[in-house]
């Protein structure tokens, strides 16, 4: 049967449920646009079918198959992907603001500009996801499985992400600000040029992390384990900053230029970033990074004996 393209006003259930609709060749260049908010599309087949824009606020997509699915700039805020397959999905655009993807697959999912402001992924299933200039902005992702997930300029300010599993992840130029990882499985994850200020690391593994111009300014790493010297040779923070007992750091210069957290770019609380945003956030990265180094250099330089470093914090010394 010829593809079958569908842009109506409202998304029935009458179209869902139509014989043609269960035609293997038909839900495979499915293409779905208009309004539907609230409409009820729990264990539907939408494998491979293409979501061009479109209203699905609150809509009901538990248990869903959409693998291989490709949405582009639709508005799916406070839907429910709860145990949904999401698995090689395309997401561009997208506004999935305050949805629940509790238990999904969503494994080698491509994103970019994708708002997920206080998303929750708890238990997910992220695996190999590669994701660009995505807000994870108060998401809850407690217990999601992220490993070898690439998640460049991702923005995970005051996200919950205890328990998560991000082993040999990319987070080049990530924001975890006021961010909460007790617990989390970090080893072997790049956070290189990322900014964890007032975050909360508890007891995070995160041997073989590398952590090169990150700013842990007011930071709590008392009791993470794995951390050694070496990683955070290059990183720095502020006298708030609590290292483990034997660690020492250098104190962040007063306009700290690396990490997402100083970039002139506003993230706007639950806004997806475009592509060309996108592009000048990478570009001011490495601008950035390339201009601290030589700012560090040209201070030690002067101070003689180099820039102050912070002594670890002794969760034991009142």
């Amino acid at each position: 049967m010829i593809g079958k393209h569908v842009f109506a006003a409202g998304l029935t259930a009458a179209l869902l449920a139509s014989p043609a609709f269960a035609d293997e060749s038909v839900r495979r260049t499915l293409s779905i646009g208009g309004s539907c908010p609230e409409c009820d599309l729990s264990g539907k087949d939408l494998s491979g079918a293409m979501f061009a824009g479109g209203n699905f606020t609150g809509a009901d997509l538990s248990g869903a198959s959409l693998s291989g699915a490709s949405l582009m700039g639709g508005r799916f805020a406070d839907a429910s992907f709860r145990r949904a397959d999401l698995t090689d999905a395309r997401l561009t655009g997208v506004n999935f603001n305050q949805a629940s993807f509790v238990g999904a697959a969503l494994s080698r999912v491509w994103g970019t500009g994708v708002g997920f402001f206080s998303a929750d992924f708890t238990s997910a299933v992220m695996t190999d996801a590669v994701f660009f200039g995505t807000n994870f902005t108060r998401a809850t992702l407690a217990g999601a499985e992220m490993s070898g997930s690439k998640l460049t300029g991702a923005v995970f300010i005051e996200a919950d992400l205890t328990r998560v599993t991000l082993t040999g992840a990319l987070l080049h130029g990530a924001t975890f600000e006021r961010a909460n990882l007790d617990n989390a499985d970090l080893r072997g994850a790049n956070f290189s040029g990322s900014t964890f200020e007032d975050a909360r690391l508890g007891a995070a593994r995160v041997d073989d992390a590398l952590f090169e111009h990150v700013d842990f300014s007011g930071a709590d790493l008392s009791n993470v384990r794995g951390l050694t010297a070496d990683q955070i040779a290059t990183a720095c923070g502020n006298g708030e900053t609590r290292l483990p007992r034997g660690l020492t750091l250098d104190e962040c210069l007063e306009q700290q230029p690396w990490g997402a957290g100083g970039y002139d770019l506003t993230y706007q609380v639950g806004t997806p970033l475009s592509l060309d945003e996108l592009n000048r956030l990478n570009q001011l990265r490495k601008e950035q990074v390339r201009a601290a180094e030589e700012r560090r250099n040209a201070a030690r330089q002067a101070a003689g004996e180099g820039q102050p470093r912070l002594t670890g914090f002794d969760p034991d010394a009142n």
